[in-house]
């Protein structure tokens, strides 16, 4: 396999892998704090959505804008897909919570590796962005 090939499997491999980190952290979220049922097969959809979303945006959504706002209906989908029937006010402050929780973990990580990695650009330019 050439150094191209094989970037595109390990960058594609990455985004299988933080999807269903992400989409676990969803489902999770909402088994804790309202004791709503997590399943495997809306996990294992999430996931895929998430996933073809994400590969999408990264490889083919040239401005970071639009990428954001396709990412955030993507998460309102995926939600809707994982904590299904639940809707209206007990559906949005559940996302809220979960958006907000996500958020503050998601830099907390980012931070730790800035901190540990002394030119993180470098590693983002490696990995085409």
């Amino acid at each position: 396999m050439t150094d191209n090939t094989t970037l595109l499997i390990m960058s594609l491999a990455r985004e299988v892998y933080a999807s269903l980190i992400t989409i676990i952290f969803y489902a999770w979220f909402a088994r804790l704090r309202y004791n709503w049922p997590m399943r495997v097969r809306r996990i294992l959809i999430g996931t895929g959505i998430n996933f073809l979303v994400h590969a999408y945006t990264r490889f083919f959504v040239p401005r970071e804008v639009v990428s954001y706002l396709i990412t955030a209906v993507d998460l309102i989908v995926v939600t809707r897909i994982l904590w299904y029937p639940h809707r209206g006010f007990a559906y949005w402050t559940a996302f809220f919570f979960a958006f907000c929780c996500a958020t503050v973990q998601e830099l907390c990580v980012a931070l730790l590796y800035t901190a540990l990695s002394p030119h993180p650009e470098v590693m983002l330019q490696f990995m085409g962005r």
